[in-house]
């Protein structure tokens, strides 16, 4: 349906390293104008970092599964669920 109208939908997935997140949180701590971002579940987030990226690795390489040719809803649909059922 989107590709009858010339639409491409394209998966992006942007992300820091821990190193960098580590930075960041610390500096939302230490910098008073990024007071504000602060949330101290950030840290509980933090310590899943590694289990998070074995998941969206995970995700993205078994939801890559959508042909080119895939021009109509039942075709979507069908794929959509290999992706759910394989996550």
């Amino acid at each position: 349906m989107l590709e009858d109208h010339g639409t491409k939908v394209l998966k992006f997935f942007l992300n820091v390293s821990k190193k960098a997140q580590e930075e960041r949180l610390i500096e939302r701590i230490e910098m008073e104008e990024k007071h504000w971002k602060h949330k101290d579940g950030d840290w509980d987030t933090r310590a899943k970092f590694d289990q998070y990226m074995k998941v969206y690795e995970k995700i993205l390489n078994r939801c890559n599964d959508i042909p080119d040719s895939c021009s109509g809803r039942q075709e979507l649909a069908e794929a959509l669920r290999r992706c759910h059922r394989s996550a």
